[in-house]
């Protein structure tokens, strides 16, 4: 699961991509939440990055994870569970 990268305007430490996104490894997924956007529920998962400090976990839409499933399913069964967040 630690192979797993991801790509997206929101990058540890509050760096934005300009022009080519850089690809960071996640780490770890450590939480999920939706909310309302223009009228349609958005779906997000904090992700913490490899090689950066937890408190730089940022929140990212589902869209830019398409290769973490396996994360996401596996955090979402230990939250339906009532499981403990990482």
């Amino acid at each position: 699961e630690g192979d797993d990268a991801a790509e997206g305007p929101n990058l540890p430490g509050g760096f934005q991509a300009i022009e080519d996104p850089a690809e960071y490894e996640v780490k770890s997924l450590l939480d999920k939440k939706t909310e309302e956007e223009d009228g349609r529920r958005k779906t997000y998962y904090l992700v913490e990055w490899k090689g950066f400090p937890r408190e730089d976990a940022t929140w990212e839409p589902v869209e830019h994870l398409g290769r973490l499933k396996k994360m996401m399913r596996k955090l979402d069964k230990d939250l339906a569970k009532g499981g403990r967040r990482n």
